[in-house]
């Protein structure tokens, strides 16, 4: 061991001891604290309420305060993926490619390079979560499994004042089970907030940063050998000494000026002129793949003629808006308005570099934008937004949303929406040019992607049936070759989620059932994953224990496979995958604000056959497990 590595891993295991400390002297002064009650209950006399939300940085808009659960339910979903209720599709191990096996969409407007395949991996704006709370909210997760899996999460949330500050760093760290299949992810999310007294100005500013270092093995080399029984370290991949490396770096700053100082009118109603908002949002990202042995069995193209290769991108956005709204996200905790109209109005500007080792790509595009919010008889709402790019790359790209909800006597709310997406293809799709692929593609068709959904709710019971219908949707063949679909495409999609409680008894269940009428776009017609659970109290209720099952099936399909050289998932028919059941046992424990967790997972793994792939040549773990801690704060 270097000497460097000796203090990185001192300073690690002395700040572990430090939040050991702290946890356990946060609940030996928790006289009041009621064990066995979960946190997120408002009896319990420790609560403090936390809430999440999502901030849009496009649009100011109502924000949707979602109460964090801090209740020993679903503890042992540490792992991010896990915790979704999308069902994904992983290469086998933490911190990996993965795409979802139930069909989801989510476009960013505007230019792309490429969509990278790391789903909720990759913090970005639209899928970070920001904490609100009037105090202080922290909670530290580790977790240590099979396959050397390290996981470490810390959330901090703080509010003093008229500021607010969070920071939410994660690292995943895996040598992993088979040969060359090592992980190394970091992921840091920071924000500072700052609004005057008089609420008159103030701004936001975050920072995001993704590194994922990723050894690449490409798979198992012959399925039968795993299938056999054979040990995973002697079993051959296909790529012997190949790795990737993607970093990128987003920052986010809104500063925003109330035109007129609130004044009062005869009816008491406060109004203003509204608001001017500024946006700055930059990114820039880095991609490397390296081989320095090139396997001549997997490629047919050798441009640089040679068997080593080292392929990358480089690319950053800059984009400028400039925005007026009647209407602020701060404003929306303590307004609570039967009725109102909210509007917004601006236009955006992008300068977009791409560069790789043989050519430079310049861009510049304008957008302006608009979204409207109108709430009648306090349980009415209609949301419109638009935005369209006039110029560049993605000169006429649309993204358009609309949703209309019902809330009836405050349990059920009933919503219909809509959307709308034309979009050019990721620009890699038109042009690549790397030692093993090239292609140089001008004339790829518009995609096209309408959405149509009703969703019902009933306190946390959610229903929905979604219609989608694509067009010229562009993905990769089995020899990296791109390829539009020729044909639309329909979707009918079956969605519910069902949290069912009946005191220490607990049932979930997530399903999906689809349908899509076009064989190029493959998914199973039944993913559902499910868990029940009953928990109880323990040594004079200072402890609560819960014990339960989870199981993940999904019906057999032509699962997507994965190319690392390209970082993208391809269409294939030859090997289907599927039919099998993952079944875990898991215990939760819960010591005042202290939560630790046990799982046994993929416990059948020797009983049933060995066909637990979720992606084609990556085997999904067998008999495994993870053993974790959670420690959670409120102050």
């Amino acid at each position: 061991m270097n000497l460097s590595r000796y203090f990185v891993n001192k300073i690690l295991i002395v700040n572990i001891l430090s939040f050991i400390s702290v946890s356990i002297y946060a609940q030996n002064n928790s006289l009041n604290d009621t064990t066995s009650m979960p946190m997120g209950n408002e009896s319990a006399k420790n609560y403090v309420p936390v809430y999440n939300y999502l901030h849009n940085v496009w649009f100011p808009e109502i924000l949707n305060h979602s109460l964090v659960d801090t209740s020993i339910n679903e503890i042992q979903r540490t792992e991010i993926l896990s915790a979704s209720r999308n069902l994904y599709a992983h290469l086998g191990l933490i911190g990996q490619a993965n795409y979802s096996m139930n069909f989801t969409f989510q476009r960013k407007h505007g230019f792309v390079y490429k969509s990278m395949p790391f789903s909720l991996y990759h913090r970005n704006f639209n899928n970070w979560h920001w904490h609100y709370t009037p105090e202080s909210y922290t909670r530290v997760d580790y977790e240590w499994g099979s396959g050397k899996e390290n996981l470490f999460n810390v959330t901090h949330v703080q509010s003093i004042k008229n500021f607010e500050f969070e920071i939410d760093f994660s690292t995943m760290i895996a040598e992993g089970i088979y040969v060359r299949q090592a992980i190394r992810d970091v992921n840091v999310g920071a924000r500072l907030s700052y609004r005057t007294t008089n609420k008159r100005y103030g701004f936001h500013f975050a920072y995001l940063y993704n590194l994922f270092r990723l050894n690449e093995n490409g798979g198992i080399a012959q399925d039968t050998m795993f299938e056999t029984g054979m040990s995973a370290r002697s079993i051959e991949v296909k790529l012997s000494d190949a790795s990737s490396d993607y970093q990128d770096h987003d920052l986010f700053f809104r500063h925003y000026f109330r035109l007129l100082k609130f004044m009062s009118d005869t009816n008491n109603n406060k109004f203003s002129l509204g608001y001017i908002i500024h946006d700055l949002e930059y990114s820039q990202f880095k991609s490397l793949y390296k081989d320095n042995a090139l396997n001549i069995d997997y490629y047919n193209l050798f441009n640089y003629d040679s068997l080593q290769t080292f392929d990358s991108v480089k690319s950053f956005q800059f984009r400028n808006s400039l925005v007026w709204s009647n209407f602020l996200n701060e404003d929306s905790i303590n307004v609570h308005k039967d009725n109102f109209l909210h509007l917004v109005f601006g236009i955006s500007h992008s300068y977009i570099k791409v560069g790789d080792s043989s050519d430079n790509f310049y861009n510049f595009q304008l957008t302006p934008m608009g979204k409207a919010h109108v709430r009648l008889f306090k349980y009415l709402d209609l949301k419109i937004d638009f935005l369209y790019t006039l110029n560049g790359y993605n000169s006429n790209d649309i993204t358009s949303t609309a949703s209309f909800s019902w809330k009836v006597k405050d349990k059920h709310l009933l919503s219909l929406k809509s959307a709308f997406y034309r979009y050019q293809p990721d620009y890699f799709y038109t042009y690549y040019l790397a030692n093993t692929y090239q292609w140089s593609n001008n004339n790829l068709k518009k995609q096209q992607h309408i959405q149509l959904g009703i969703e019902w709710q009933y306190d946390n019971y959610v229903v929905n049936i979604n219609y989608y219908s694509l067009q010229n949707s562009t993905m990769l063949k089995e020899d990296i070759s791109v390829f539009q679909l020729n044909r639309a495409a329909n979707i009918i999609q079956f969605a519910a989620w069902v949290p069912f409680r009946y005191k220490g008894f607990g049932f979930d269940a997530n399903v999906y059932l689809q349908y899509c009428d076009n064989s190029s776009l493959q998914m199973p017609w039944l993913a559902t994953r499910e868990s029940v659970f009953y928990g109880f109290t323990m040594f004079k209720k200072a402890l609560f224990l819960q014990l339960g099952f989870e199981m993940l099936y999904n019906t057999p399909y032509y699962a997507y496979g994965y190319n690392p050289v390209m970082q993208q998932f391809y269409f294939q028919d030859e090997k289907k995958i599927g039919n099998y059941f993952y079944l875990d046992f898991f215990a939760n424990v819960k010591v005042s604000r202290f939560y630790f967790h046990f799982v046994l997972g993929n416990f059948l793994a020797d009983v049933f056959p060995k066909t637990y792939y979720l992606v084609p040549h990556y085997p999904a773990k067998g008999l495994h497990f993870r053993v974790g801690a959670s420690w959670r704060f409120h102050d």
